[in-house]
């Protein structure tokens, strides 16, 4: 399905399945009050559509990690994503469940066997990283898990996501979607007493970027591929990738350890721009910019992204 499409499922029937289920969750309250799981043995995290906010999540998966290094890690994707969650090489292929959407019998029927699949795993935290996705904190919900840890708008003019978050974690949009993510690690390893959580200071150390190592065969038949091409003068000589893919299928925004240069227009650096040292960023700052954000779930009126226009062949660094 295109984006447009989910899009407006999940504000159409999104809406009332959350409030639904929120009253669901108030009235199972009244009966039994649940307990949170201080220790997680089983952890399933969700993110569905962004092949950049996973590899972005390293330092989330690597915090999860050292605070429960005895807890199962699974990962809930779309089937087109999924690749991006492999290459880090951190939650076993067994245990990524990747929905098939390219319709929507597909999405339903996938949806359905994902989440029978999941609650035999007993859940004990269901950790969604969308920032404001329907979908997701539904998933979320109707997976079984005992601890729900997600970002919730509080007094901003977010998305309507109900009620039924056991950790609610406030999207801050002036720090780095890195750290972001790891808020939502520190929540559910805090105290429940602090409103809103993660109320300490951001330890860079926490901060991983992840290396990507390609197999040697894989390598070798794309320098075949390349030289079948564009005959290479030298075994070692340079080759410059150009990326303008910027749908719903790119795979990999940054690769640290090579040098890149990446275009910021309608989506501001400061919030995911790449963080390898090697990294060059080429930003206008417009007065507009950045009109795509999760408050209105990445969707701009703008027909003229001048933003990007106006960056130069001549542009300095």
């Amino acid at each position: 399905m295109n984006t447009q499409l989910m899009r407006k499922i999940d504000r159409r029937a999104g809406k009332p399945i959350c409030f639904l289920l929120t009253l669901a969750h108030k009235f199972l309250k009244v009966f039994k009050k649940p307990s949170a799981v201080r220790h997680p043995k089983n952890i399933l995290f969700i993110e569905m559509s962004e092949m950049g906010s996973i590899i972005l999540a390293y330092s989330l998966f690597m915090k999860t990690k050292q605070y429960y290094p005895e807890a199962c890690l699974y990962f809930l994707t779309f089937k087109q994503s999924r690749y991006a969650v492999d290459i880090l090489h951190i939650i076993p292929k067994n245990n990524v469940f990747a929905i098939d959407n390219r319709n929507l019998w597909f999405l339903a029927l996938s949806t359905v066997k994902s989440l029978r699949r999941l609650r035999r795993k007993n859940l004990d935290m269901a950790v969604d990283m969308e920032t404001f996705s329907r979908f997701s904190a539904i998933l979320s919900y109707l997976c079984g898990a005992k601890n729900r840890v997600g970002f919730y708008r509080f007094n901003q003019e977010g998305l309507y996501k109900g009620r039924f978050l056991t950790h609610e974690v406030p999207f801050n949009p002036h720090i780095h979607m890195t750290q972001n993510m790891l808020n939502l690690i520190y929540a559910a390893h805090s105290p429940k007493s602090d409103i809103p959580p993660t109320k300490r200071i951001p330890d860079d150390k926490d901060t991983r970027i992840p290396k990507y190592l390609p197999p040697k065969d894989i390598e070798q038949k794309v320098r075949k591929k390349l030289a079948a091409i564009i005959p290479l003068k030298k075994k070692n000589s340079k080759i410059i990738l150009i990326n303008p893919n910027a749908s719903d299928i790119v795979p990999l925004r940054r690769w640290p350890g090579i040098r890149t240069f990446v275009f910021f227009g309608p989506k501001t650096p400061e919030l995911f721009g790449p963080l390898g040292e090697k990294s060059h960023v080429f930003y206008k700052g417009m007065a507009c910019s950045p009109c795509v954000s999760a408050f209105n779930q990445k969707h701009s009126p703008c027909r003229d992204n001048q933003c990007l226009k106006s960056i130069t062949p001549e542009e300095k660094l």
